[in-house]
Parts: C-alpha cells; sequence; structure tokens
C-alpha cells in the first residue's frame, strides 16, 4: 500500500514540542505502526502533541498494513537543535564602590552561541551585545544582571544573578 506522511513542526530547538504527523493512504489500511525514534511509538494514524527533548537528527517511520495483509513504510525528518546554556563569571569577587570596575566573562556553552545580550537592573547602564563587557558601578546595592544567549540555530537561553557591591 501506498502511505504518505504529513507532518507539523518538525524543526527547532530543544525541547521540541507540539510535533505531529498523519499518515494517510488510498488503501484500506487495517494496522498503523509508528516507532517516532525518540522512545514514542502509537498504532494511530494521527499523533500529536509529541516532544523530542535531546538534539539531533530523527526519523519518524510509520508502517502500514492494508486489508490485504502488504505492508509498507514511510518515514519523514525532525532536527531538533541544541539549546545553550547560558552563564558567566565576574571579577573581581566581592566587588566594593572603591573599585567598582567590574569585567563580566561569558562561560555559556552549546549550540555555537553567536550573540549575547546583557542587561542590568536597576541602573542606567544600558544594555550590551559584547560578549565580555566591562562595567563600572556607580552605587552600593544588590543589581541582578541579565544574560541572553542565542546560538546560530536561534535558540535562547538565559541567566540571571544578584550582583552586591558593598561599601568597602
Amino acid at each position: 500500500p501506498n502511505v504518505n506522511i504529513t507532518a507539523k513542526n518538525t524543526s527547532g530547538c530543544a525541547p521540541l514540542c507540539n510535533v505531529g504527523f498523519t499518515a494517510t493512504s488510498s488503501s484500506n489500511i487495517t494496522k498503523y505502526e509508528w516507532n517516532l525514534g525518540n522512545g514514542t511509538t502509537s498504532s494511530n494514524s494521527n499523533i500529536d502533541d509529541v516532544c523530542f527533548y535531546q538534539s539531533g537528527p530523527y526519523s519518524p517511520a510509520v508502517t502500514v498494513v492494508d486489508n490485504n495483509g502488504c505492508k509498507n513504510t514511510m518515514a519523514t525528518n525532525v532536527q531538533v537543535f541544541p539549546k545553550p546554556v547560558a552563564d558567566y563569571k565576574y571579577s573581581p569577587n566581592p566587588i566594593n564602590i572603591l573599585n567598582p570596575l567590574v569585567n563580566f566573562t561569558d562561560i555559556s556553552f552549546g549550540g555555537n552561541i553567536n550573540n549575547w545580550f546583557w542587561a542590568i537592573n536597576p541602573g542606567n547602564y544600558g544594555t550590551f551585545a559584547q560578549q565580555n563587557p566591562s562595567v563600572t558601578f556607580q552605587d552600593t546595592g544588590v543589581y541582578a544582571v541579565h544574560l541572553v544567549v542565542t546560538n546560530t540555530n536561534g535558540c535562547k537561553d538565559t541567566v540571571s544573578k544578584a550582583i552586591y557591591v558593598y561599601e568597602d
């Protein structure tokens, strides 16, 4: 029997969810056997809301059997891109107002990171697009320093840390 697969949402960042598959045929299909390659199996003609948690290529396949006992298998492709993991360190640590210049070092990893977005709250420090910015803090207090990293596949991750600037 002939079989076709219609797929939705078949590429994206891990975890990739809301993936769906539909098997169609002009034959009288009596049995469907799906193996999605991620541990999911099904005997339905349609599969909705499947998740692929790990990055990598997948080849979901369906085997159909028609009313004459004939079999056919068809596969399709799913590509799950790795999500980066955002992280940074800074020096000096601890920070005091007598030595307020802080160097932030990106230590993020995963999937060829090519974009960095830094924001510091509160204050008028603006945002930074370089990988390893330096900031001079103007007052003591607690600051939230946020880093958003994006890799070449458009996958993002964010980390936020409380940075303390002490009197001395």
